[in-house]
């Protein structure tokens, strides 16, 4: 990926991504607030133009047919993490690799949780679904970088960092569907199994926009780290350090700064 190619990408993956109201498809970062971020942070004077032929000629990016959006050939997710203990971090960074979680060490109480006709559902009935539940284990990723609650809650208050990464061919990622109830087995002529309940949680949790990707007992998913953003809270020896020991590591990975402010054009403040 040569220099500008790379300033396109973080601008494509920093920048808030807008979506069709009533089905909410993605349709990528706007062309014109992309254009503007590569100028305004880069100083490079690039048009349109240039950044249509660079599209084009790259299997990074991808266009709407108007090109008034832009968007990744494949999916990028972020996890966001806390660096208070920098050995996980390390190891994330060396390995590509990121902790699935069991059920029970999930954040919320209620994971797992469904409703049942317990005389229609035998205990061999529930005991198949704990046994299938205590078999899987999670990677949540999120959609979004622009959520300051996902900050707060899982980056440290801000202190921490969001990795922008891509899944290794052979994972999916299931993105979860919100609803105002635990699901019920009534709703599956076969009922529920774990998997079809934990691609679901409540509408509270909405806010997140989380992806799920499940292994069967294996402790670690794969992945290819893009970019790093680093809170807005870290102090400037901590950046200083972290960018460094990316750097080291890693010179293909695109380290940049969270900033203040809004995205609205022209009033773009840092």
């Amino acid at each position: 990926m040569d220099q500008l190619e790379k300033c396109i990408y973080e601008a494509i993956a920093v920048l808030p991504h807008h979506h069709e109201e009533e089905n909410e498809e993605e349709l990528g970062a706007s062309t014109r607030e992309v254009i503007y971020y590569v100028n305004e942070k880069y100083k490079e004077n690039i048009n349109e133009n240039c950044i249509k032929e660079i599209v084009k000629k790259s299997t990074l990016f991808s266009s709407s047919q108007d090109f008034d959006y832009l968007s990744f050939t494949k999916p990028i997710y972020f996890k966001y993490r806390s660096l208070s203990n920098e050995s996980f971090f390390i190891d994330i960074l060396i390995n590509q690799r990121l902790f699935a979680a069991k059920l029970h060490e999930l954040n919320d109480p209620n994971e797992g949780m469904y409703y049942c006709d317990l005389l229609k559902y035998t205990e061999e009935t529930k005991s198949a679904i704990r046994k299938e539940e205590n078999s899987l284990r999670i990677c949540s990723l999120s959609k979004t970088l622009h959520n300051i609650l996902l900050w707060s809650h899982y980056a440290d208050g801000h202190k921490g960092i969001a990795i922008g990464l891509e899944l290794k061919p052979i994972y999916t990622a299931f993105p979860l569907k919100y609803n105002s109830t635990n699901l019920s087995v009534e709703r599956y002529c076969k009922g529920i199994t774990a998997m079809k309940n934990l691609k679901n949680k409540h509408k509270d949790w909405k806010y997140e926009r989380e992806v799920r990707v499940f292994t069967k007992r294996r402790k670690f998913v794969d992945i290819k780290i893009k970019i790093i953003v680093l809170g807005m809270k870290m102090n400037k020896e901590e950046k200083k350090t972290l960018k460094k020991l990316i750097t080291n590591i890693d010179k293909d990975i695109i380290v940049v700064d969270n900033f203040k402010g809004n995205f609205s054009l022209p009033n773009w403040v840092y």
